[in-house]
C-alpha cells in the first residue's frame, strides 16, 4: 500500500466531514492502518496543511525503458 493513495484518502474523510458539518476542521488526525504499518495523517488549517507521519520501505527497484 502507498503512503499517497493512504494520504489522499484521509484527506477526502477531512473534506467530507467538513461539508456534512458546514465547518472547518482544525488540527486533527486520521489513522490509516495498511499493510505496511500505521500512517498518522494530520491536517492543520493553515490554510489547508496536511503532513503524513509513518514507516516507509522500499518495496523494490526497477526501470521504465
Amino acid at each position: 500500500s502507498c503512503g499517497r493513495g493512504a494520504t489522499a484518502a484521509a484527506i477526502s474523510m477531512f473534506k467530507l466531514y467538513e461539508l456534512e458539518h458546514e465547518c472547518k476542521v482544525n488540527a486533527s488526525s486520521i489513522y490509516v492502518r495498511q499493510k505496511g504499518g500505521v500512517l498518522r495523517v494530520i491536517n492543520s488549517y493553515n490554510p489547508d496543511r496536511y503532513e503524513h507521519v509513518g514507516p516507509s520501505v522500499i518495496e523494490g527497484e526497477g526501470n521504465l525503458d
